[in-house]
């Protein structure tokens, strides 16, 4: 059997997330691996996150409280106070399947040549209702040779040795919108071994808050995710909640084989460049 049995680091950035922080929190602290540490940073909340983090946290939290300073200094933050041999990324507003850190631990136990897990996940809309599942792939290599274009590594349900960080470098703090994507190609420069795990361990919440789009509609970015995710006909679920201009690129996307769009990312990019 094997004994080892490594402290995890739940890192968690916390900003006006007073309608959804209770069950981010209550997935993580009812986890079945309970060999964690949870670090919170409370950035600069003006709404009652606060109260709700100090009437959950229990023995394994710790809490910082301060100034807005960003996601990325937070993250950043946590890292360098924790005291785990694994970082374990949540966000505030989603919520965790209570085997995730178990599942993801096991892998590291099983392989130790793995630096870094991922796993699935499932979209839920500001209600925590069901969107759809996270289109991913299927094999670890094909998602991380693909991620300079098109990143489907879902940030908070990555899983990593902290040495990385050690080795590597945190979090780059003048790219504070892809602060992720950024992280992983520098891993994958160094030769970092990704693990994909195929289980849906996470729910991951589109917020209307956090949701940037040209068509101010809320609906339409849940609906326009189904399709970046391949499930269109759950993208069409939304579609009379959507303006006349929305419900037409909606309706044209659709149209579009699944394997052409991820083409049209590519090729954007390459423009781009």
């Amino acid at each position: 059997m094997n004994s080892y049995n490594p402290l995890v680091s739940v890192i968690i950035s916390a900003y006006n997330a007073d309608e959804y922080i209770e069950g981010a929190l209550k997935s993580i602290i009812n986890q079945t691996y309970s060999n964690i540490e949870i670090i919170i940073i409370d950035d600069g909340s003006t709404d009652k996150t606060l109260e709700i983090i100090n009437s959950h946290k229990d023995q394994r939290t710790r809490l910082i409280s301060r100034a807005n300073k960003g996601l990325v200094y937070s993250l950043n933050e946590a890292i360098s106070i924790s005291e785990g041999d694994l970082i374990c990324r949540m966000d505030a507003d989603d919520i965790c399947k209570l085997d995730r850190v178990e599942k993801q631990v096991e892998v590291f136990k099983s392989d130790k040549s793995v630096d870094f897990v991922f796993t699935g996940a499932e979209l839920i809309d500001d209600d925590g209702k069901f969107v759809c599942d996270a289109w991913i792939g299927t094999k670890t290599d094909e998602i991380i040779n693909r991620i300079e274009w098109y990143n489907t590594i879902y940030h908070p349900t990555v899983m990593f040795k902290k040495e990385l960080i050690d080795k590597y470098g945190n979090y780059n703090l003048l790219n504070d919108c892809y602060e992720d994507k950024d992280l992983w190609l520098r891993f994958r420069r160094q030769g970092v071994q990704f693990h994909f795990l195929n289980d849906k361990l996470l729910q991951y919440r589109l917020c209307s808050n956090s949701i940037h789009s040209n068509y101010n509609n809320y609906w339409y970015t849940v609906s326009n995710s189904c399709i970046v995710n391949r499930d269109k006909t759950s993208a069409l679920r939304y579609i009379n909640l959507l303006d006349v201009k929305s419900k037409l690129v909606i309706l044209t996307k659709c149209c579009i084989p699944s394997f052409m769009l991820l083409s049209l990312i590519k090729l954007k990019f390459k423009l781009k460049k």
